[in-house]
């Protein structure tokens, strides 16, 4: 009876272990695809890239003492000016700095014209002002394929 009893809680410990295992291992490689991604995606056959982002953090007298979270505009273009397929979707944003990233998902999107998404992004991390940071963009499609797009070294701004 012991014997049965010890199999089975190495057996649990084995598969405990090798779930959680599989767990971080998702996360690295969300991970590796925000800080390996691209300056120009194709996604729906359709080439883009981000023109702008512009990262700011408000630091006026009636904002709450240590500023506000970083916000974001960030807008997308089509490579050769065709539209911006309906099906292509913002699904999150991440901010790289270092070997550290922070992901927003409260984003809004707004088409512009035929071959311009613009995203604002809210509540992103609290970085500090002045410092330069990657900005990555990920598209899903109607399919759910994911497109990992880099706008590279954006200055964090501050607005008094």
């Amino acid at each position: 009876m012991r014997v049965k009893i010890l199999i089975f809680i190495i057996s649990f410990m084995m598969f405990g272990c090798a779930t959680n295992q599989a767990k971080m291992s998702k996360q690295d490689v969300i991970l590796n695809n925000v800080k390996n991604a691209t300056d120009q995606v194709t996604l729906d056959m359709t080439k883009m890239y981000i023109e702008k982002a512009y990262l700011w953090r408000n630091f006026q007298p009636i904002v709450p003492k240590g500023g506000r979270a970083m916000k974001a505009s960030i807008r997308i273009k089509t490579v050769d000016g065709i539209i911006v397929p309906p099906t292509v979707k913002v699904k999150e944003v991440w901010f790289v700095y270092n070997d550290k990233a922070w992901k927003s998902v409260n984003i809004k999107e707004k088409r512009r014209f035929e071959n311009i998404l613009d995203i604002v992004v809210y509540d992103g991390a609290k970085l500090q002002t002045g410092i330069k940071v990657d900005v990555v963009v990920v598209l899903t499609d109607k399919f759910g394929n994911l497109a990992y797009l880099k706008k590279k070294s954006q200055t964090i701004r501050k607005v008094w």
